[in-house]
């Protein structure tokens, strides 16, 4: 499944699991879960160039809606256009949006865009976020090992282990 789908097959789940503090928010007259729900089926059949249309037009609605930002940004990398989607990561942080899956993904277009510093800088955030989270700590072990940096790679995967230890990613890492 591409990103998109994963990403707001979560979104989506959280909207409709009953916990009021992940339910996307409100956008007006614009129905965010139906949005979501559209975009996740659509990143079933890799119709990325719709979901950003489908998402794009309904941030015309409502800008600056998080729950959109995010699955702009998550259609604009499965799209290859890395530098757009952490234009939007961005700006979801300086909108006071910031979160370990902002991070974690802003991290994902830093990299794929070949700027590895402000990789590792988005994972470190998300990792001082939540500590015990398994997905920036697998991150930025392999984005660590990826760059022959060994010992700093190894707690990380280490801790990602502990965070998930039937994750078959990070013991093979």
């Amino acid at each position: 499944m591409s990103l998109v789908g994963r990403l707001l097959g979560r979104k989506v789940a959280d909207a409709t699991s009953g916990d009021p503090g992940k339910r996307p928010h409100s956008g007006g007259d614009v129905d965010v879960q139906a949005i979501l729900r559209q975009a996740v089926a659509l990143s079933g059949e890799r119709r990325f160039t719709e979901i950003h249309r489908l998402i794009d037009h309904a941030l015309a609605e409502t800008p600056d809606h998080p729950d959109l930002l995010f699955a702009k940004g998550g259609a604009l990398v499965d799209m290859g256009r890395f530098a757009d989607a952490r234009v939007v990561y961005e700006s979801l942080q300086r909108g006071g949006h910031a979160s370990v899956a902002v991070e974690v993904q802003l991290a994902v277009a830093c990299h794929r865009s070949g700027d590895l510093v402000a990789a590792e800088n988005a994972l470190q955030r998300a990792i001082v976020t939540d500590p015990l989270a398994y997905r920036p700590r697998y991150a930025l072990g392999t984005l660590l090992l990826l760059q022959n940096r060994f010992e700093q790679a190894i707690p990380h995967l280490q801790a990602a282990i502990a965070a998930d230890p039937q994750s078959a990613d990070a013991r093979l890492a």
